[in-house]
């Protein structure tokens, strides 16, 4: 792996490890429980982390986009498209050279959202993976926080 990308995979280790740490805490039953109306269950947040992971992976490497579909309802679900996450990031992170964080991929990216005004290089696509896992795992640590005041 290049120097300049360590940093980088420091900062997705913490991530990773951050929602492994919350999974391990997590009741494996509660997977698939939503606190009502359009709210999403722990599950498939899980499932969208990895999805968008995969999104942001292509994307960096100026590849097409894979945009493969999990469910997870289950702890052993959940901990292989985690590690499967993971392992595909390495990987992706492994082959970039130094030249290549520099490319523009992307003029402008709001997928659901506001629009980021680009141009975007493949530094910014494994940057704001980083950065959507985490905005995510705060929403299930939430759903941790809501079961625990529910006493269920």
């Amino acid at each position: 792996m290049i120097e300049s990308l360590e940093p980088v995979l420091k900062r997705w280790d913490e991530t990773h490890d951050a929602i492994v740490d919350w999974l391990a805490q997590f009741p494996e039953e509660r997977l698939t429980w939503s606190p009502g109306g359009a709210a999403t269950s722990a599950g498939r947040i899980l499932a969208h982390i990895s999805r968008a992971n995969r999104v942001y992976a292509s994307m960096a490497l100026g590849e097409p986009i894979d945009r493969p579909v999990f469910h997870v309802t289950n702890r052993e679900q959940a901990e292989q498209v985690i590690a499967q996450g993971d392992a595909a990031v390495r990987r992706d992170m492994e082959t970039l050279r130094e030249e290549d964080l520099s490319v523009v991929r992307a003029a402008d990216w709001g997928p659901l959202g506001p629009l980021v005004s680009g141009p975007l290089d493949s530094l910014w696509f494994l940057e704001q993976m980083i950065r959507h896992s985490a905005y995510h795992l705060g929403q299930l640590w939430y759903l941790s926080l809501l079961l625990e005041d529910s006493g269920d």
